[in-house]
């Protein structure tokens, strides 16, 4: 929502951290934290219904999803003027964090999702065939 509020905002040319600093920053932030907030209870959810398989697999992909899921609420942060360098050192982090992790836990989530018959096919090829495109992506917009 606030990439469309803000003005000059480009997906392809700036971050999306950049939107914390544009004018629908509180909306920005409002999404972030929400969204980091909403999903912890999300995946503790999820590892419930994951009982009976490797629990240590099971019991590290919930802490690192967690983790992750502060990261992001993190990231809605807004920028503080008195301490730029420890700002962007914390949002830095929190940001490769939320991204790093995801994709771990994903990853982690869909394999063991796979070793269940409860759940269909699609929830846990479809994160495989999307971490797949963006790994593709990722080396076309590098170039």
């Amino acid at each position: 929502m606030s990439a469309f509020i803000t003005p000059d905002y480009s997906l392809l040319d700036d971050t999306v951290s950049s939107l914390g600093r544009g004018d629908a920053k509180t909306l920005f932030s409002i999404g972030f934290v929400t969204a980091g907030s909403l999903g912890i209870p999300f995946y503790i959810y999820l590892e419930r219904t994951l009982i009976g398989h490797d629990n240590n697999l099971r019991r590290i992909t919930t802490l690192i999803s967690i983790f992750t899921c502060l990261c992001i609420a993190y990231i809605g942060i807004l920028p503080d003027p008195i301490y730029p360098t420890a700002f962007k050192l914390f949002h830095g982090f929190s940001a490769f964090v939320a991204f790093i992790g995801s994709s771990f836990y994903i990853v982690l989530y869909s394999f063991l999702m796979s070793r269940d018959e409860k759940y269909p096919k699609f929830l846990y090829i479809y994160p495989y065939l999307m971490m797949l495109v963006v790994m593709i992506s990722s080396l076309f917009l590098m170039k």
